[in-house]
């Protein structure tokens, strides 16, 4: 397995689709079609104004579009991923109902850790398995009467 986690963001886009569902959705949610034309508006004037130095302008949008399409990438799949977790975790405590609320919340505190961790996946499970391991191999029995020396 690569240390590259999988990009929930690109997945989502139809190969046939010239748009991506996301940001259409967005869009139906946010309605700013006057902001963008009040944008766009600004934009010109910002442009007739800077005259034969535009191409400064020009650039900067340019990096600012993508830090913006970048954060919205890594937005997208962080809650994705967060979902995701906390989806399966839910979907196993109604499996598990034994388990009880101290159970369920014990659970839903290690997803929060695992995925706030800062970790690659991968690695945050060996360290959840690790303790788990631990916790299952159980302490170790005392000896009835001290070593002798």
């Amino acid at each position: 397995m690569s240390g590259r986690r999988r990009n929930h963001y690109w997945a989502a886009q139809p190969a046939d689709s010239e748009t991506h569902p996301i940001d259409d959705e967005v869009e139906r949610r946010l309605r700013h079609a006057s902001l963008r034309k009040r944008i766009i508006a600004a934009q010109g004037r910002v442009m007739a104004a800077l005259g034969k130095q535009r191409h400064h302008y020009l650039r900067l949008e340019e990096l600012v579009g993508q830090r913006h399409t970048n954060r919205e990438e890594a937005m997208f799949n962080v809650g994705f991923e967060h979902g995701l977790l906390q989806g399966r975790a839910d979907a196993l405590a109604a499996a598990l109902r034994n388990q009880g609320a101290r159970g369920r919340a014990l659970a839903a505190r290690l997803a929060r850790l695992a995925t706030g961790a800062g970790l690659e996946p991968r690695c945050a499970l060996a360290a959840l398995l690790e303790v788990a391991w631990a916790m299952a191999l159980g302490p170790l029995e005392a000896t009835r009467t001290p070593p002798k020396k």
